[in-house]
């Protein structure tokens, strides 16, 4: 079974996500940007995180993604994180 997951990241402006009914747009969170490398490869690896532990939600996944990617441009390098990403959704 093939399954689409229409989305975009859209940087500062947040991302935009589509369900079966709707296109969502979820803000991106506020904070600093100290470095842009590796955001989107850091959004996306937590949509897919998200995604799958909710059992196939878009909108948590685009929620995983905007927090995980707040944490990659807040610092250079590597994202620090203690306990769960399910703690900051």
């Amino acid at each position: 079974m093939r399954r689409s997951l229409p989305g975009a990241a859209v940087g500062a402006a947040g991302s935009l996500v589509s369900t079966a009914q709707t296109m969502h747009q979820l803000p991106a969170l506020p904070g600093p940007v100290v470095d842009e490398t590796g955001v989107g490869n850091a959004y996306c690896g937590a949509f897919v995180v998200g995604y799958l532990e909710s059992g196939g939600d878009p909108v948590v996944g685009s929620q995983y993604g905007s927090v995980s990617a707040s944490f990659t441009l807040a610092q250079v390098g590597v994202p620090r994180l203690g306990g769960s990403i399910a703690n900051f959704v």
